[in-house]
């Protein structure tokens, strides 16, 4: 196992052979004096053995065909730079991650960008379907066996940034278009697969904002039916576009937050929908949940994503009204505080509130989290899933004040 910090270099001395019946590598590098025959060295990033010291400057190892289809080895040529990285010991400190060298695929750069404002360099590689639930949003990956930070994800590509000491270290920098380098995923992802696909659940890369601007990101990201996290003092919610909101986040959502589907409303909204006695004699100080309902169109007790994202165009549709549901349903309406309520407001009307500054239908999804043992999440978890899914974290007053004119008396008259 190697670690994925590169120290040492090497440089193709000869090559021999053919892809077909395996390769004769010859490697001029510094650490012939630190490996014995037998010994393990990473080349580029691929497991190699040592078959023959033949100076105190050159190792050989062979080639098999195997890794000659999975790697970049099988186009090594003279005097080419690798990267030379030297199995780890139990005392070694390490710096990158566990890295097996067992290469998962080649992967081509798409494009390499200077970082605005910052002297990184960014990477776009392309991403097989195959290894698309392996890669999360954040987390390790090695590129030609160095250990990098994802810090970028997308459906089909993913980005790693390079600071200027592992643009001096490596050969990275040195990448085109087009280039291929080895990819392998970090090993412990592959811990977290079954074959319902339920542990692959994540977040649709699609759908997150690369703006900087923190209200710009969340108004871009919620137009494309991404998801937000919402912090109101120790609560937590996962919010997103009722209207926009992807099959993939709305699955992910529901899995992640270990609770019925919610759905926020406006007071205006749930007077449309649902019989307005009850809405009219509850306080307006009052959260309540409204009666769970379902589409008619699906089969009680459905609670497939498909089943649950008809439900909620109840609340995202103009042709649609109190004759398209039913009970007992599949989602949870929350009908949020009144125009005219004195309290602060809280995680729904945030939600809501992004409704009104995207000019989306005004209802959200505002799922609350809930941990393992059924207690809301605690800030430290979240910022655990805000960092592995790239969920941004806003805070109920980022999106809306109390003097908001979302709670004007009239704000909600027409809806």
């Amino acid at each position: 196992m190697f670690g994925g910090i590169i120290k040492y270099s090497g440089s193709v001395h000869s090559i021999q052979g053919n892809k077909t019946d395996g390769l004769v590598l010859e490697l001029e590098t510094s650490i012939v004096d630190k490996v014995q025959i037998g010994d393990s060295v990473g080349v580029d990033g691929v497991c190699l053995t040592v078959t023959e010291i033949v100076s105190n400057t050159i190792l050989k190892f062979d080639i098999w065909p195997e890794s000659l289809q999975r790697t970049t080895l099988v186009d090594l040529k003279t005097s080419q730079k690798v990267h030379v990285d030297l199995p780890l010991q139990a005392q070694d400190f390490i710096g990158g991650h566990p890295v097996l060298g067992h290469v998962d695929y080649t992967g081509s750069i798409l494009s390499m960008s200077q970082v605005d404002d910052a002297s990184q360099l960014k990477i776009w590689i392309d991403l097989p379907e195959q290894f698309s639930s392996l890669i999360p949003a954040r987390g390790s990956i090695a590129v030609d066996g160095v250990s990098l930070t994802i810090t970028g994800r997308r459906d089909y590509n993913f980005a790693v940034s390079l600071i200027p000491e592992t643009l001096r270290l490596t050969h990275l920098g040195e990448l085109k278009e087009g280039d291929k380098v080895n990819i392998e995923v970090d090993f412990t992802s592959r811990a977290l697969q079954d074959e319902s696909g339920m542990i692959n659940l994540a977040n649709d890369a699609t759908t997150i904002s690369e703006k900087m601007n923190s209200l710009e990101a969340a108004c871009d990201t919620y137009q494309k039916g991404g998801l937000i996290l919402i912090q109101d003092n120790e609560s937590f919610a996962l919010c997103s576009s009722a209207d926009k909101i992807t099959d993939r986040n709305l699955s992910f959502a529901l899995s992640l937050s270990r609770t019925p589907c919610t759905v926020a409303v406006t007071e205006g909204l749930a007077e449309k929908l649902f019989i307005p006695a009850p809405v009219i004699n509850t306080k307006a100080e009052e959260r309540r949940f409204l009666l769970p309902v379902n589409h008619k169109e699906n089969s009680l007790h459905d609670y497939s994503t498909a089943a649950m994202k008809k439900s909620i165009e109840l609340f995202c549709s103009e042709e649609l009204s109190i004759d398209n549901w039913m009970t007992p349903g599949n989602i949870n309406p929350l009908q949020i505080y009144g125009a005219n309520s004195s309290s602060t407001p809280g995680l729904p009307e945030a939600a809501v509130a992004l409704c009104f500054k995207t000019k989306l239908p005004h209802a959200a999804i505002c799922q609350s989290l809930i941990d393992a043992e059924g207690k809301a999440m605690n800030p430290q978890q979240a910022i655990v899933i805000s960092t592995r899914y790239q969920i941004p974290i806003y805070q109920v007053s980022d999106l809306i004040s109390e003097n908001s004119e979302l709670f004007e008396d009239d704000y909600f008259g027409d809806l």
